[in-house]
């Protein structure tokens, strides 16, 4: 019995200590992570193909309420195929792509997770991996846009209830102007940053956007929903020709927080 005991706890004290070192995991939704995510050498809206990806940085993202029990499964930790990342453990952390290589109709991405130095596997096809996205597309959107005011060009936006992971519409008139309150990550590797935007009269919810195209499917790259298709950076009704790129401010270290993309009750 000793022995059983022995293992036991130390099963607890492995597990107690990867919650405390995973400040997005709490008991209901991902928290802020304080500590800034860095620099990234991908700069705004550059797409970069999976055989450049070495040095680049990724976070794993959050996903719908009914989708967390499955994990990371395009993953595996270390040669274990069979071993792949849980939610819990792995959402909100960050991992750098230390090898790629070229199969026939496939490629093998090596990552080494940047809190623990553990590496982890994924095969990538299509032009991306589901799960996750460049620290950059997420950073650089928050730095352009985080507090502006935009003209929404669509006539919805979404709700969600973490609680019980329903989603619902918001219906608004075409081009209706926003403040952008947050930029977080989505839940998709094709459109992984969510503009969390509310309108005059205390309308609130999301809407989530391709950013570079970096780790989005091919079929994502080809018929996008970006930034310049889903706002106006100026007022149509008084602009000649409406300003759509994002401005990005340039700094020596690009910090950003970690926020939960299905913190969305207040939504």
């Amino acid at each position: 019995m000793k022995p059983l005991s022995l293992s036991l706890l130390m099963l607890l004290c492995l597990a107690a200590s990867g919650l405390a070192q995973n400040p997005h995991v709490q008991e209901i939704s991902i928290g802020k992570q304080k500590a800034g995510w860095g620099d990234s050498h991908i700069s705004c809206s550059s797409f970069h193909a999976i055989a450049s990806w070495t040095g680049e940085r990724f976070v794993f993202l959050p996903k719908h309420k009914t989708l967390q029990k499955f994990g990371y499964r395009n993953f595996h930790i270390g040669n274990d195929l069979y071993n792949c990342p849980s939610y819990s453990e792995y959402v909100g952390r960050i991992a750098k792509v230390v090898s790629v290589r070229e199969w026939c109709d496939h490629w093998d991405v090596q990552f080494e997770m940047e809190d623990n130095g553990e590496r982890v596997s994924a095969v990538a096809r299509g032009g991306g991996i589901d799960g996750i996205a460049p620290v950059a597309d997420i950073a650089r959107a928050r730095d352009g846009w985080l507090g502006k005011t935009l003209w929404y060009k669509k006539t919805w936006i979404e709700r969600y209830d973490e609680h019980t992971g329903t989603m619902r519409p918001v219906y608004l008139e075409k081009n209706t102007r926003v403040k952008v309150v947050d930029v977080v990550a989505g839940w998709s590797h094709d459109k992984p940053v969510r503009f969390v935007l509310k309108t005059a009269d205390g309308k609130q919810g999301y809407t989530d956007i391709t950013w570079s195209g970096t780790n989005s499917c091919d079929y994502a790259r080809a018929y996008p929903d970006t930034f310049n298709t889903s706002f106006f950076a100026q007022d149509p009704a008084h602009a000649a020709e409406p300003v759509q790129k994002p401005l990005v401010r340039r700094s020596a270290s690009l910090r950003l927080d970690v926020h939960d993309a299905m913190r969305s009750p207040t939504l």
